[in-house]
């Protein structure tokens, strides 16, 4: 997109893997790409740290599409699935939702507020990379 200075490769571009396969390959490992800045091919992971009742809890999504967006859903009832256009989600209604915008290397992270009283809870979490129109991993995780 040149109007608005993103020089990215897109999921389908013909410039990925393009370049010389005998030079130095991507920082993924894959063989270079052509154009201004590399694809990341690494898959994207959905992380949560420090989930502790009456602290704060780091959700991050790493190796998403740049400067698009992830969903993450949470959930206190249960593990899905639950139908959605880019598949199920492992979480079950009724549940939460949070867009997160992904910055130019694809992260992008939310701080959440755990209840004091969330303390020995199950909770189950999901998210999607909107770039790909892909779900994450799942994780079902007990609030310390």
């Amino acid at each position: 997109d040149p109007l608005n200075n993103d020089f990215n490769l897109q999921s389908d571009s013909p410039c990925i893997d393009a370049g010389d396969p005998n030079g130095i390959p991507d920082p993924d490992g894959t063989i270079a790409d052509m154009g201004a800045f590399y694809y990341d091919q690494r898959s994207p992971i959905l992380s949560v740290s420090n989930l502790v009742a009456g602290q704060q809890a780091l959700v991050e999504v790493h190796h998403a599409t740049p400067n698009r967006y992830s969903h993450f859903a949470w959930s206190l009832h249960g593990g899905g699935p639950t139908f959605t256009p880019w598949g199920d989600a492992m979480v079950t209604a009724p549940f939460h939702v949070k867009i997160m915008p992904t910055d130019a290397t694809g992260y992008a992270s939310y701080i959440a507020d755990v209840p004091v009283s969330a303390a020995g809870l199950t909770v189950w979490c999901h998210g999607t990379d909107a770039g790909t129109q892909s779900m994450l991993n799942a994780l079902m995780l007990v609030i310390q």
